[in-house]
């Protein structure tokens, strides 16, 4: 990602095809490797599982189309692109992180999993969850996943540390 924004660009289009063919591949790959983690190879996973890798790529291309017109509006200011090139690709690395975790639970969707806090602030939502036992499901069913980017939960998953175990 780093090599596409700060090589050149050719033009919009092409910069853009290539930033979203890749976040989508990591996507895809990452859900895949969440289900082959919870036993479940690429050629057993479900049609549910087919459209959440493809419903979770296509939530980020929004992203992808602001990333890109941020690091050209940023051209002659090399030291913003770093900037915007660190914290879009911390966020796109959580996000990719999370597709696997939600491989993970879907492969694993019955497992009985506790919430626990992770070395940071807590915001309500964390602070009721700590200690709760449910199955994979329903924390996946709530999209309660811990640091994830867009989790529905009151710190938003961006800054969280909590875990499932």
């Amino acid at each position: 990602m780093r090599n596409l924004a700060t090589l050149g660009f050719i033009s919009d289009s092409s910069i853009l095809a290539d930033v979203r063919r890749t976040v989508k591949d990591a996507v895809a790959d990452a859900y895949i490797e969440g289900l082959a983690e919870g036993g479940i190879p690429a050629d057993e996973m479900s049609d549910d599982d087919a459209l959440m890798i493809v419903e979770l790529s296509y939530q980020q291309l929004d992203y992808v189309t602001d990333f890109v017109r941020a690091i050209r509006d940023a051209k002659d200011d090399k030291a913003l692109q770093r900037d915007i090139l660190d914290n879009r690709i911390d966020l796109w690395i959580r996000s990719i992180e999370a597709a696997g975790a939600q491989g993970l639970a879907s492969a694993k969707s019955n497992e009985m999993v506790t919430w626990h806090y992770g070395d940071t602030e807590h915001c309500e939502t964390c602070l009721r969850l700590n200690g709760q036992r449910h199955r994979r499901k329903w924390f996946a069913s709530r999209n309660y996943f811990p640091r994830t980017p867009g989790a529905a939960l009151e710190c938003g998953g961006y800054r969280c540390m909590c875990s499932l175990e």
